[in-house]
C-alpha cells in the first residue's frame, strides 16, 4: 500500500490562463482618435453654451424680478434695471434656443462619438465614450484653469485708448484658438486611452482537440 499523497502536493492540474487583450489595430486608433476629436469638442461646445444661458438667465432673473418688486411697490425702478426686466420679458425665447442649439450639439458630439467608434472596430463605444468623457472633464478644467491666467492678465491690462483694442482681439483670438486645440487634444487622448483600456479579449478557442494517434 503507497503511502498518501501529502497535503498540498497532489495531481497538478493546468491552469487556463487568462485571455489576453490584443492591441488595438490602426483602424481602431484612428477611430478613437477622430471619435475623440470631434466627440469631446462638439460637446464641450455644447456644455459651454448650455452653461453659459443658464448663468446669464439666473443673473438676467434676479435683476428682472428686483426690478419688477421695486415698480409693484410704487418705486422708480433704476433705469438699468428696467432695461434688463424689459429684455428679460421681450427676448426670453432667445435663451430658449440658444439651449437648444446647446443641447443639441452635445447629442451631436455623444452620438458621433458612439457611431465612430463602432464603424472603427470598437465595439464598447457607449462604454468608451462615457469613461473618456469623464477624462475629459477634468482635463478640461486643469486647462481651462490655465489658460485662464493670460485670459486675466488682458482684462486687466490698463487701457491706453482705441490703439490697445486691436492688441486685445489679437489676444482674445489667440486664447480662443489655444482653448480650441487643446480641447480636441484631450479628446483625442481621453479617447484613445479609454479605447486601449476597455479593449476586447481574444477570443477563446473552445474547439475540442483531435485525438491523437
Amino acid at each position: 500500500m503507497s503511502a498518501p499523497t501529502p497535503y498540498g502536493y497532489g495531481p497538478a492540474y493546468p491552469v487556463q490562463a487568462p485571455p489576453r487583450r490584443p492591441p488595438l489595430t490602426a483602424g481602431q486608433k484612428r477611430g478613437a482618435m477622430i471619435a475623440g476629436g470631434v466627440g469631446y469638442t462638439l460637446m464641450s461646445l455644447g456644455f459651454g453654451t448650455i452653461f453659459a444661458v443658464v448663468v446669464v438667465t439666473l443673473v438676467f432673473g434676479v435683476m428682472g424680478f428686483i426690478g419688477a418688486s421695486i415698480a409693484r411697490s410704487g418705486g422708480a425702478a433704476d433705469e438699468f434695471v428696467q432695461t434688463v426686466t424689459d429684455i428679460v420679458q421681450s427676448y426670453w425665447w432667445i435663451a430658449l434656443v440658444v439651449a437648444i442649439l446647446g443641447v443639441a450639439l452635445w447629442l451631436a458630439g455623444y452620438f458621433a462619438s458612439v457611431r465612430i467608434l463602432k464603424s472603427s472596430g470598437n465595439p464598447r463605444g457607449t462604454a468608451i465614450t462615457w469613461a473618456a468623457l469623464g477624462i475629459g472633464i477634468v482635463a478640461g478644467w486643469v486647462v481651462g484653469t490655465v489658460l485662464s491666467i493670460p485670459g486675466n492678465m488682458l482684462s486687466v491690462l490698463p487701457n491706453r485708448g482705441e490703439g490697445e483694442l486691436p492688441g486685445l482681439i489679437v489676444g482674445g483670438g489667440l486664447l480662443a484658438l489655444a482653448s480650441l486645440a487643446a480641447t480636441v487634444a484631450i479628446g483625442v487622448f481621453a479617447w484613445w486611452w479609454m479605447a486601449h483600456a476597455l479593449r476586447p479579449a481574444a477570443p477563446v478557442d473552445t474547439a475540442p482537440a483531435s485525438p491523437t494517434a
